[in-house]
């Protein structure tokens, strides 16, 4: 009997986000038939459902026209932008770039070097961007947590002192690098 209950209350369909919830069971009624309503919903009923949606459809547009003034905004900026003679694309991806956590972008550019050059493509060395690149460990800690688990190396390899401010850094940045993954595992020792 729980059995079936579990199963019962796990198939059952939850409210949208923002709407209510069931009212809890609804008495089930007679198909009307000649002579009598009973199964008939009420006007009232269906007038409030009615001024219910139709407030929110309000809101929504408004939120709309809003929303549409200020994209119209956003994309004459960006014409402007194009005018001027800088390349739109790569603004963007600089504009992305300096949102995220600087030294991961550092570890990321590092790494793509590194593959670059083991996949033997022209870039690693025509670019010259990435030539010199390196992270020292000992300055960022952090940055070395975040690369240790890119490269596939395991939590253990923290190679500060534990207990001290470096060690704790290091460590931190791995775990945050390995819950980006979606990854967990008790200690977080063998995440990779």
């Amino acid at each position: 009997m729980a059995e079936r209950a579990k199963a019962k209350k796990a198939s059952a369909k939850k409210a949208p986000k923002g709407a209510q919830g069931s009212r809890g069971k609804v008495a089930k009624t007679d198909k009307p038939g000649v002579g009598h309503n009973s199964g008939k919903v009420s006007a009232a009923l269906v007038k409030d459902h009615h001024d219910k949606i139709c407030a929110i459809e309000t809101r929504l547009a408004a939120a709309k026209t809003k929303y549409d003034s200020v994209k119209g905004e956003l994309r004459a900026a960006f014409a402007v932008v194009k005018q001027d003679g800088i390349q739109v694309d790569d603004f963007k991806l600089a504009r992305e770039l300096d949102k995220r956590d600087h030294g991961s972008v550092v570890v990321g550019y590092a790494n793509t070097g590194e593959y670059l050059s083991a996949i033997k493509s022209e870039l690693a060395t025509q670019l010259e961007l990435f030539q010199g690149l390196t992270i020292p460990e000992a300055a960022h800690p952090g940055l070395a947590g975040t690369q240790a688990f890119n490269s596939g190396n395991d939590r253990s390899t923290n190679p500060f002192q534990q207990g001290t401010p470096e060690y704790v850094d290091f460590d931190n940045a791995w775990m945050a690098a390995a819950k980006e993954k979606g990854l967990t595992d008790g200690d977080g020792a063998t995440i990779n």
